[in-house]
């Protein structure tokens, strides 16, 4: 039998088959790892969002009107367009001279996170 140096159309079919099967897998994990980095994104903004609300109550004074007992809403804008953060004061929460400050910040998608602090009066 006489061979020449060359692939057989079979072998080239199964090389070629599983070269696809090794990008098809390649794409689906780029296309993963894009999702799950749009969502860190997302949980970062809505971190970054409660975090400065909280400290911006822990920078004023004890007294002042946006810390008295109540819930506010805030549908906020332009860079942060379509983030809402709600903010929670609960006085004499945990226990008396503190207020206890709760902000959950939701992100376009309906995705939420909460962060919680205490204010004492110096």
């Amino acid at each position: 039998m006489n061979r020449s140096g060359g692939f057989s159309l079979i072998e080239v079919m199964v090389a070629s088959l599983l070269l696809m099967i090794a990008i098809l897998g390649v794409a689906a994990m780029s296309m993963t790892a894009a999702e799950h980095l749009q969502r860190s994104g997302r949980e970062t903004a809505m971190t970054t969002l409660a975090q400065q609300r909280i400290e911006f109550l822990r920078s004023i004074n004890y007294t002042a009107p946006a810390l008295n007992s109540g819930t506010t809403t805030e549908i906020l804008t332009g860079t942060w367009v379509g983030y809402s953060r709600v903010t929670t004061v609960a006085v004499d929460a945990p226990r008396v001279g503190t207020k206890r400050v709760t902000v959950t910040a939701t992100s376009p998608g309906g995705r939420s996170i909460q962060l919680a602090s205490i204010i004492r009066n110096n």
